[in-house]
């Protein structure tokens, strides 16, 4: 296995309109000297999603799942997929700066104690007009956000992956069973991912919030 590789999981579910811009950014990470490998899983979308996957050809893996499972199953999928020694999530909404993966994968593989990289994110608008960076330095912050992170991918298969049948919270979940050990991430305090806002964000939906509140409700009953 390289020491330089990473795998780019990109959930997407009825954004036939928006994935390719994910797609496209992954695949223009300036890169000289790592491996990639792009998976992308489209949850049972009944847009025209599956025709913009075929376009991309032997460029990304395409795996569609015969149901909708959610992001938590989706994203082990993902990582069940993943042949790399490193895993970040891209929101199929969402698009990469051009220099986010080779500094992830100098800083990760340059600091083996390292096991998370992280960054702050630039907030942009439907028309792709930055409206505000966003820092990713602060542990509560981050744990209400999964993707644009990097992770160890053994590291991962070791926790037991995402929590299965969770349709919203799984990063916080995820980072929750993490623990808050600040000698293990990094942050670099560079946008170096684009987080666009518009109107069907799964953040904004009522659901994402009241699932968030009971997986803390567990946590401190605990």
């Amino acid at each position: 296995m390289n020491t330089k590789s990473i795998t780019i999981a990109i959930l997407t579910h009825n954004r036939s309109y928006m994935v390719s811009r994910a797609i496209r950014s992954a695949l223009q990470q300036i890169n000289d000297d790592f491996e990639m490998q792009v998976v992308v899983v489209d949850d049972c979308s009944e847009d025209e999603t599956a025709k913009v996957l075929k376009k991309f050809g032997s460029k990304i893996e395409y795996i569609r799942n015969d149901t909708n499972l959610g992001v938590g199953s989706s994203s082990n999928i993902a990582l069940r997929t993943a042949k790399s020694d490193y895993f970040v999530r891209l929101d199929s909404d969402d698009y990469f700066g051009s220099l986010f993966c080779a500094t992830a994968l100098n800083l990760l593989t340059s600091n083996p104690e390292i096991s998370l990289f992280t960054c702050n994110y630039l907030e942009v608008d439907e028309d792709e007009i930055p409206q505000r960076v966003v820092s990713l330095q602060n542990w509560n912050e981050m744990c209400n956000f999964g993707a644009g992170m990097v992770f160890r991918t053994q590291k991962l298969l070791e926790m037991g992956g995402y929590k299965e049948g969770l349709r919203y919270g799984e990063d916080l979940d995820l980072h929750l069973r993490l623990g808050n050990n600040p000698g293990s991430r990094y942050h670099f305090p560079v946008p170096l991912y684009r987080r666009k806002i518009h109107s069907t964000n799964l953040s904004s939906e009522p659901s994402d919030k009241s699932t968030r509140e009971e997986i803390m409700r567990h946590v401190e009953t605990i």
